[in-house]
Formats: structure tokens, sequence, C-alpha cells
């Protein structure tokens, strides 16, 4: 768990650090861009963690989590609520939300899989536990 905690939080410095030097450089430093996309890249890598809860022995593509459609349910409920969240003008308003371009969106998602990707080779390798 502490493994992917690490790994999360650098997918989230990694998204903001992409975004400012590869899209936003000739902007300059935005604080409400960069709190965004550290955000959204956060709540994304939380909500694929838990198909990182698969049991000793199985693949993420064979597993009991990714066989449980109420695992899915859940997931697409929470991205519904987060795009709602993003759209609806007074709740954008009121959690302060900065648009995002496609671009943003892009590193957002590349780097919340990121880390589900790490932390699934870190299982192959050895390098942590295979336990949930």
């Amino acid at each position: 768990m502490i493994f992917y905690s690490i790994v999360i939080s650098a997918a989230g410095l990694g998204a903001v650090t992409t975004s400012h030097f590869l899209l936003h450089k000739e902007e300059g430093w935005n604080p409400e861009l960069c709190n965004n996309i550290l955000f959204f890249t956060l709540i994304g890598s939380q909500l694929l963690h838990v198909l990182n809860m698969n049991a000793r022995g199985t693949t993420i593509f064979k597993s009991e989590i990714t066989r449980n459609k109420y695992v899915w349910y859940s997931i697409l409920v929470c991205v519904a609520i987060l795009i709602g969240c993003y759209e609806i003008t007074p709740v954008s308003q009121a959690l302060s939300l900065f648009p995002l371009t496609i671009f943003d969106w892009t590193i957002i998602i590349t780097f919340s899989f990121a880390g589900l990707i790490i932390n699934q080779l870190a299982k192959v390798f050895n390098i942590i536990n295979n336990e949930p």
C-alpha cells in the first residue's frame, strides 16, 4: 500500500510537471491549472487502484475484481460524478475548477493509468507482494 501511495504521488507530480513544461511552458506558472491536474490525476489513480486488489496468482485481466460487475458500475458512477462536478457550472465554480484542454485530460488519464501499470509491473517482478 505504501508503494502504491508513492507511485500515485509521483504520477500526480509527473502529470503536473509534464503539463507545465510541455503544454503550458509559454504561459508561466498557473497554480490553479496545476492544482486541478494534480487533483484529477489523484482521483483517477485512486479509482483505478481497485484493480490492484487481485489475489495472489491472478493477473489483472483474470481476477475476481475485474469479473465483478459492481466494481465496474461503481467506477462508472464515480467517473460520472467527476464529469458532473466538472461540467455543472455552479459545482465547478464552488470547487474552483480550472478549465482543462483535451491535452490536459490526456495527461491526466495517462498518468492515472501509469500508477496502475507500475504497480502491476512491480507485482510481476516481485518488487512488492501480490497480496491484496
